[in-house]
């Protein structure tokens, strides 16, 4: 485990003693992005500094109007107008091979994947547990399995020296080995155990479903790069992987933990006063994914994890265990009916 001082200080004093983050621009004219979640919050703001250092922005929305407002938005901001939307829905995996077909093998350069998932949809104003029609739990399907798909569906595409940014979070520290159950990779046995049924409110359950989630993220990450810096296909074209924690951000998502039934939730509802009380904007939280994606110091060797200062950190200690991390990574490959050559 990470050093708790290092994240009492992250979360708490970070935001007020150091300095703003900044992004240092660079010529992205001719490449290529895709932001997911990219209408609102840290993928909005990711999307629009890419567009003003010239990049052609591909905004993956689940709502094509919510989406259409933020491409005017970022056009208007950036005067970069190479933005265009497309829609990806990730509690689906039927539609994110549909968005990949829609692109019919256009290059990509960087790949930013960002979701924000302790909703089944805005209109909720609980986080109630929810399957989906490919039968997984809704935070593993929709903050990490759909994501797994993409990355790899899009793999042919990526240019020499893409870029992949998985953003996960400091809450991935909290996950334990015992989430990690290969028999239990979908939470099921979790659930049931804590006596949840299909429609009960995830009380004290969401956080954990949710450092889950972010935990296989940075999984994932090492291991792709390792599989890439490997394969016959990929080695040559240096991809750099990376996972970072873009910081506690204040959004108008958090505050609807505190609202009718998720008032049971004690964790979340926790979460959400400290992150009223301390985060930062969308703008700053974009800031370190943004720097992952372009900056030369965010190169290689990938894999790694980094931090809301754009400092590379130790992940979780369970990231070790690397006969564990190979099994999961394989195994949500086969879920995902996908391979890496």
């Amino acid at each position: 485990m990470l050093n708790p001082l290092y994240c009492s200080f992250d979360m708490f004093a970070g935001p007020f003693v150091l300095p703003s983050l900044v992004v240092q621009p660079q010529d992205l004219t001719g490449k290529h992005a895709i932001v997911t979640g990219g209408n609102v919050g840290i993928g909005l703001e990711c999307a629009r500094k890419l567009a003003a250092m010239g990049a052609s922005v591909t905004l993956a929305c689940r709502d094509a109007a919510k989406g259409e407002v933020a491409r005017q938005d970022i056009v208007a901001t950036t005067g970069n107008s190479d933005v265009v939307v497309s829609v990806l829905d990730c509690s689906k995996l039927q539609r994110v091979r549909e968005f990949v077909k829609r692109r019919e093998g256009k290059p990509v350069d960087i790949l930013i994947k960002w979701v924000f998932s302790l909703y089944r949809n805005a209109g909720m104003t609980a986080y109630k547990l929810e399957h989906t029609e490919d039968g997984y739990e809704s935070t593993f399907i929709t903050n990490f399995l759909s994501h797994v798909l993409l990355t790899v569906l899009l793999l042919p595409s990526l240019q020499p020296h893409a870029r992949i940014v998985n953003v996960s979070s400091l809450g991935h520290y909290a996950a334990t080995k015992e989430d990690l159950d290969m028999e239990d990779l979908d939470n099921s046995k979790q659930l049931e155990k804590a006596g949840v049924k299909e429609g009960d409110v995830l009380a004290n359950t969401a956080f954990a479903l949710y450092s889950k989630s972010k935990l296989c993220q940075v999984i994932f990450t090492k291991v792709l790069q390792a599989k890439l810096d490997a394969s016959e296909s990929y080695g040559e074209k240096k991809i750099v992987v990376s996972s970072c924690h873009p910081g506690l951000v204040r959004s108008t998502i958090w505050g609807r933990h505190l609202d009718g039934e998720n008032a049971h939730d004690k964790t979340l509802s926790r979460l959400t006063s400290l992150v009223n009380a301390v985060g930062i904007t969308a703008e700053q939280g974009a800031c370190t994914p943004t720097f992952v994606a372009v900056d030369p110091a965010a190169g290689l060797p990938g894999g790694g994890y980094w931090d809301s200062r754009q400092t590379r950190r130790p992940p979780n200690s369970l990231m070790e265990d690397h006969e564990l991390c190979e099994r999961l990574y394989n195994t949500w490959l086969d879920k995902c009916g996908v391979s890496v050559a």
